[in-house]
């Protein structure tokens, strides 16, 4: 049984379609606030995401090796069956995340998390909920974590802001053993028992072709833990369509659930992204149609599109939004998808991508818009 299941898995990572991406850097970093000196850094990282329309498998992981101190890494992965209904989009899943700080025992966290996302114009929404165990070392606890995020698209633009909260049910002391905390540590875990680890943060993203860069900044504080400010940047300059050259800065929080204690970070060096296109091409045939609509039920409907892969957004207007541009979502079989109200008609529609002029959808027959102009034409039956 095992092995089928191993099996499965691993056939259906190789046929969806599957990105990847590999980064190596190195600079300057500090572990262990108060305690550890600075150090030279340098940072191997990966990560692998292999999506269909039903099921998304998710892995990313990096090691740090502060030169002369020692080495430290996280790893997580996660597994979701997705659907939806009436506009949303949900999925429920496993997710495990694993990690060791410089001289601490390996922590792992196993839960399952059941999520809803919705997207309404250039605002998206989501829901979610974890509730698992964590081990760090020979000791176990369980814990729960609500969370709730919102983003705005606004073309290269995106905001966000998210607010997590982690109910770890026995004392941090007992988490980490009878070792008390280290005096005079400004990122201590905190002293005593903690019910509640608080989290609320804000993030930017900017992509304009040759360069990106974002960014996030946030507060922990909860019950027996040491308020903390975090802030995390990235810059970017793309030299291929595959090959950048990044610099990141940071400034982490103590993490009691992976009994790591935070510290700050500079580094410098490339990334890969590496698209697999020959399994999406063979398993995950395009369709034929530029434009297609499905009945989602007696009232909505479902409209995908076949876009060229340098989208990175799309937005789409008409009679059906009544003229108020409403943001496509990306498959993971490489369209974009949008639901929408709508009854037996043909309605007037205009596609925006990457924040470009409005024009007919590809793979739709177009009329006059009244003013000069070409508008497409969806028929719904």
């Amino acid at each position: 049984m095992k092995t089928t299941t191993i099996v499965l898995v691993a056939l259906a990572a190789y046929t969806a379609p599957l990105a990847a991406q590999f980064s190596l850097e190195t600079g300057s970093g500090q572990s262990r606030l108060d305690q550890l000196p600075s150090s030279s850094l340098t940072r191997i990282s990966s990560a692998f995401l292999s999506s269909t329309p039903r099921f998304r498998l998710s892995f990313d992981g990096g090691v740090d090796d502060h030169v002369g101190l020692g080495v430290e890494g996280r790893f997580s992965g996660a597994a979701h069956y997705r659907t939806t209904a009436a506009g949303w989009s949900l999925d429920a899943g496993p997710v495990v995340e694993s990690g060791q700080s410089i001289a601490e025992p390996w922590a792992t966290t196993a839960a399952g998390e059941i999520g809803a996302e919705r997207t309404i114009g250039p605002v998206t929404a989501r829901a979610a909920w974890d509730e698992g165990m964590a081990w760090i070392g020979a000791q176990n606890s369980s814990w729960s974590r609500p969370m709730l995020d919102a983003e705005l698209h606004l073309k290269a633009w995106h905001f966000g802001a998210s607010w997590q909260s982690t109910s770890n049910r026995i004392p941090v002391s007992s988490i980490r053993g009878d070792a008390p905390p280290i005096a005079g540590n400004s990122d201590s875990l905190g002293t005593g028992s903690f019910h509640d680890i608080r989290d609320f943060a804000v993030r930017m993203a900017w992509d304009h072709g040759l360069w990106s860069m974002n960014a996030r900044a946030g507060r922990r504080f909860g019950v027996s833990v040491t308020p903390e400010t975090w802030w995390e940047g990235e810059g970017a300059m793309r030299i291929t369509p595959i090959l950048s050259v990044v610099v990141r800065a940071g400034q982490l929080a103590a993490d009691p659930m992976l009994a790591s204690r935070g510290g700050g970070y500079t580094t410098a060096g490339v990334k890969l992204d590496l698209i697999h296109h020959t399994a999406e091409t063979a398993v995950v045939p395009q369709p034929a149609a530029l434009a297609s609509v499905v009945r989602e039920n007696a009232s909505t409907v479902h409209l995908y599109l076949m876009l060229p892969d340098s989208t990175h957004t799309a937005s789409l207007t008409g009679d059906l939004t009544e003229w108020r541009a409403q943001t496509l979502k990306r498959t993971g079989d490489g369209r974009w998808e949008i639901v929408l109200p709508a009854v037996a008609g043909v309605y007037r529609v205009e596609l925006s991508t990457n924040g470009g002029a409005w024009q007919p959808p590809a793979g739709l027959p177009s009329g006059d818009d009244g003013f000069g102009g070409r508008v497409g034409l969806l028929l719904v039956r």
